[in-house]
């Protein structure tokens, strides 16, 4: 059980690293959009090419975890995050884009890894909690990267804040190496790395129905969760005429519930509920808060929309740890890894493919409600698929 703990906890941050790196540019993207007289455009698009290159380099992950380990996959995945802010620290625009593509690369396998270890150590009874207190490195990376980015920025630069803070991946990959003997004792040195057998494990998933099932499920709630991310506060601001400093605050307050959310619907995964009836649950609660947001009109009350974003926090933002319990619990032995690969290429496909389809219909239509109803009517009928009986595991 201390490993299980030590493993966690170790994971929950690499967890957050992740989070944070992909963040850095936007967060400290007025400045750099003035030292460069830049389109504001342009972060956005940096967003979202981090977030495409994270998406193909998940592809390949569970055969790189099983021939070199999960830890040293991890620790690989914290280190070119680590080179990609330093490369972004040297100051051109091609050394940002550099960077970024960089970190691409290290978040992909991140959540991969972390499964593969997690899904070997816990126990079966306890399994959605654990993965759920690991996601919580998500919401709290977005905290890290909100808090530490603006501080560092008051004490140094632009570039000194992207150093420091690949200066912590890097120490922290160092530190995590006294447990690679323990946690890649399962690897696979003879393994091959060729092109086929890294899209394995993508054909593997897509030929059973369960695992299809899931990341599908997992690229829709992702979208969702995305996109009252990228669009609740304008929706706020810009839609409604609320200021920025109350918009950001119902925000805020959203992510503190995916925070707590994300331990208590593991908690009841493990111990009260399975984990298809949970997400069916959270599935077709997000997809009616996210309904509930389109009727958010000028006359609602600020108590009103703060208790909103909070149901919509602990259900769209709460569901992921349970989510990746159940892949994990549907992998074939020692897969776990693989299949969460697969997962997480649809949940990025979820990041680019839903904030597109909403910021396409608020450029052409100007409302912001019928992208929300829009995204809440396509997530209704997948939460509604768990309510059936789960098939046999894949094998």
């Amino acid at each position: 059980m201390k490993l299980v703990v030590l493993s966690v906890a170790t994971m929950l941050i690499q967890q957050a690293f992740a989070t944070m790196a992909p963040l850095a540019i936007p967060l400290l993207g007025p400045v750099v959009v003035k030292v460069f007289d830049l389109n504001p455009g342009y972060i956005g698009g940096l967003a979202a090419l981090t977030y495409g290159i994270g998406m193909v380099s998940a592809v390949g992950s569970g055969s790189v975890i099983r021939k070199i380990g999960p830890l040293r996959v991890a620790q690989l995945s914290l280190i070119f995050c680590a080179v990609g802010l330093w490369i972004g620290a040297t100051g051109s625009i091609a050394s940002i884009l550099l960077g970024v593509l960089i970190v691409g690369i290290g978040i992909g396998p991140s959540t991969p890894a972390s499964s593969h270890i997690l899904a070997r150590l816990s126990p079966p009874g306890l399994a959605p909690l654990i993965f759920s207190i690991k996601q919580t490195g998500v919401p709290l990376g977005g905290i890290f990267a909100g808090t530490l980015f603006p501080y560092w920025l008051g004490l140094v630069d632009w570039q000194g804040a992207l150093l420091i803070a690949g200066t912590i991946y890097f120490v922290f990959a160092l530190t995590i190496q006294p447990l690679r003997a323990t946690l890649d004792d399962d690897r696979d040195p003879t393994r091959r790395l060729t092109l086929g057998a890294m899209l394995d494990s993508f054909r593997f998933a897509m030929r059973h129905p369960v695992l299809r099932e899931l990341a599908i499920a997992h690229c829709v709630f992702t979208g969702l969760q995305i996109t009252f991310g990228t669009f609740f506060v304008v929706f706020l601001t810009a839609g409604l005429g609320f200021d920025l400093v109350f918009a950001g605050f119902a925000f805020a307050c959203g992510q503190g519930a995916g925070f707590v959310g994300r331990i208590v619907w593991g908690w009841v995964a493990s111990r009260f509920l399975s984990t298809r009836l949970v997400l069916a649950l959270l599935g077709v609660s997000m997809a009616v808060a996210g309904a509930a947001v389109a009727l958010i009109d000028g006359d609602w009350s600020k108590e009103a929309i703060i208790a909103l974003s909070v149901a919509f926090g602990v259900t769209v933002i709460g569901f992921q740890g349970v989510m990746l319990a159940e892949v994990a619990r549907n992998a074939p032995p020692g897969g776990a890894g693989d299949v969460t690969g697969v997962a997480v290429v649809f949940a990025y496909g979820g990041m680019v493919i839903f904030p597109g389809i909403v910021g396409a219909i608020v450029g052409l239509t100007g409302s912001y409600e019928t992208g929300f109803l829009l995204v809440a009517a396509v997530t209704l009928p997948v939460g509604l698929l768990f309510f059936r009986p789960a098939r046999a595991p894949a094998r």
